[in-house]
């Protein structure tokens, strides 16, 4: 890897983490301001547990893919593969699982619906590990973390239609 290289990944990946946080929090203003304290909290349990769910998806084995595949570029399509095929799993399981927590914990119907939307984040996330490891792989933190803003700005106008409503 070159100092360039070095030096255009990092700055991407501050500058990216720096304005998705930034986002985040635009996002609990929008919510906060249209929808009332009420639904903010209802909001905010939705999001730890969507938040919750996406980790244990994930549970770093996108990260020890990268890390395997480094090491044995050779496997590199295997293990992309087989990658892929157990996010499917745990993405279907994770969306499916979410909205009937919320269901046996009794919650309202409200708070059901929103799981599952928060369910097709979830799913959504874990399909496109194997595409965010082949970035990684690629040295493309860039792409990687411009996506992520992306799919993040595209919510917002949502969020906040939801949240008027």
């Amino acid at each position: 890897m070159s100092a360039r290289s070095l030096l255009h990944n990092s700055a991407s990946l501050v500058a990216g983490r720096i304005a998705l946080s930034a986002l985040r929090m635009i996002s609990a203003l929008i919510v906060a301001r249209l929808a009332g304290a009420a639904d903010f909290g209802a909001y905010m349990l939705v999001l730890a547990y969507v938040t919750l769910f996406e980790w244990l998806v994930d549970f770093g084995q996108t990260d020890i893919a990268v890390r395997d595949i480094a090491h044995m570029p050779a496997r590199r399509d295997t293990l992309l593969t087989v990658l892929a095929r157990i996010k499917a799993l745990q993405g279907v399981a994770g969306a499916a699982a979410l909205p009937l927590l919320l269901l046996a914990m009794g919650d309202d119907r409200a708070l059901v619906l929103a799981g599952l939307v928060g369910g097709a984040s979830v799913l959504a996330n874990a399909w496109l590990q194997p595409a965010r490891a082949a970035l990684r792989l690629a040295m493309r933190m860039d792409r990687d973390i411009a996506a992520e803003l992306a799919g993040t700005l595209a919510t917002l106008p949502l969020l906040a239609a939801a949240a008027w409503a």
